[in-house]
This record gives structure tokens, C-alpha cells and sequence, in this order.
């Protein structure tokens, strides 16, 4: 009985085996492209953008005139970049109603073609809110290159 006993545990050890490197092996998962937050999450009360947009930028010149039109309250110079080895993504939620809006990037996907940039849009569902408009927007750098950028978001609630 032990000798069918270690014959049965070898022939279900090896099946499980199988099955564990058989499933492991095609992951759908996209590698993760590394970003640095330049100014992010972070939010105006006075601004040139009123309208949600998300854009790239690949030159100096662009990235200070959108950064310091972002913000026009702001005091500090536009986050340093070398542009010769980055460029800047922008996304700006546009006008918001109330305070306890924000943007941020959970995570940037390549995909081959395409890098997709994840967001995440907090919004005060359940609690509390000042009724001051706001314009939420976050600048992040991520390494050079043609790659075509898009962006994926997600509305979750800023109180949780």
C-alpha cells in the first residue's frame, strides 16, 4: 500500500508541477516604465487651463510655459529636466468644483507600441468638500523616446 501511496503523491506532485510552470508562463502583464513625480498631485486655485487635458512634452521651452500657466499662484521655478534624456507627461483634471479633487499616476505600462499612462482621478464622494474651485494636474518625467503615449484613467473616491 505504500509503494501505490508514493506512486499516487510522485504522479500528483508532477501534475501540480506542471500545471504551477504551465500557468506561470504566459503573463499577460506589461512591464512597468519607471517615471519620477516632477509636481504631482498637486492643485491651483488660479490658471490658465480650465479644460481636462493630458499632453507630452519634449522641449524646455513648452514644458515652462505650460508648467508656470499650470499655476499661476505659484512662486518656484519649473522641476529641472534634462531633456535630452526625458520628456514630460502632463495630465490637468481641469476645473473642479471643490477641493478634495486630485490626479495622479498609478503606473506607466509599455506595451510594445504604445506606453500607456495609468490615472487615477480622486473625487470627494462621500465627504466634505470647501467649495473653492480647484484645477488638479500632475507633471511627471519619463525617460526619451518616440513612443506614442496614452492615457488610461480611473475615478475613485478622494474620502476612502
Amino acid at each position: 500500500m505504500s509503494r501505490k501511496r508514493s506512486l499516487y503523491n510522485f504522479l500528483i506532485g508532477g501534475l501540480l508541477l506542471a500545471l504551477l510552470v504551465g500557468c506561470g508562463s504566459g503573463s499577460d502583464e506589461s512591464p512597468e516604465v519607471n517615471f519620477t513625480r516632477l509636481d504631482c498631485p498637486a492643485v491651483a486655485s488660479h490658471t490658465s487651463y480650465t479644460e481636462p487635458y493630458f499632453d507630452v512634452l519634449t522641449d524646455p521651452h513648452a514644458y515652462r510655459e505650460r508648467y508656470l500657466a499650470t499655476d499661476l499662484n505659484a512662486q518656484d521655478e519649473a522641476p529641472e529636466v534634462n531633456f535630452e534624456t526625458h520628456r514630460v507627461v502632463v495630465l490637468h483634471a481641469g476645473v473642479k468644483s471643490s477641493s478634495g479633487h486630485s490626479i495622479d499616476v498609478i503606473n506607466i505600462e509599455d506595451r510594445g507600441e504604445k506606453l500607456q499612462v495609468n490615472y487615477r482621478e480622486g473625487e470627494p464622494q462621500t465627504c466634505g468638500a470647501d467649495g473653492a474651485l480647484t484645477y488638479p494636474y500632475c507633471f511627471i518625467a519619463i525617460e526619451a523616446s518616440d513612443t506614442p503615449v496614452e492615457f488610461s484613467g480611473e475615478v475613485v473616491n478622494s474620502c476612502d
